[in-house]
């Protein structure tokens, strides 16, 4: 019998801790805490979209959790949800926003 090495296993995901999602009269705002951020002085406002990707990264997730998780909560169709969870994932691991984790 096999077993499946660390190499294996789906990579995990969480947002930094350098920045918060916060909703503001309905609208949702990331905000920046660490002065060490290339966004620093910075707000983003994501769309409601992003906002839900950011949620469902808070805590540690794969690719693969997030993606089912969206299909559950939004119309469209699984290789665009795929796309879009893909691309965010790279954007916001190339800008620091979000991390790996074991």
């Amino acid at each position: 019998m096999e077993f499946a090495g660390p190499e294996d296993q789906p990579k995990r995901y969480r947002m930094s801790p350098d920045f918060v999602l916060r909703e503001i009269a309905g609208e949702y705002a990331i905000i920046p805490l660490g002065e060490g951020t290339i966004f620093s002085n910075t707000m983003m406002t994501p769309n409601r979209t992003a906002a839900f990707l950011w949620k469902s990264f808070s805590e540690p997730s794969t690719e693969e959790d997030v993606v089912r998780r969206a299909m559950e909560q939004f119309d469209g169709d699984e290789a665009a949800i795929r796309r879009d969870v893909k691309r965010f994932v790279t954007e916001t691991l190339n800008s620091k926003v979000l991390m790996e984790v074991d």
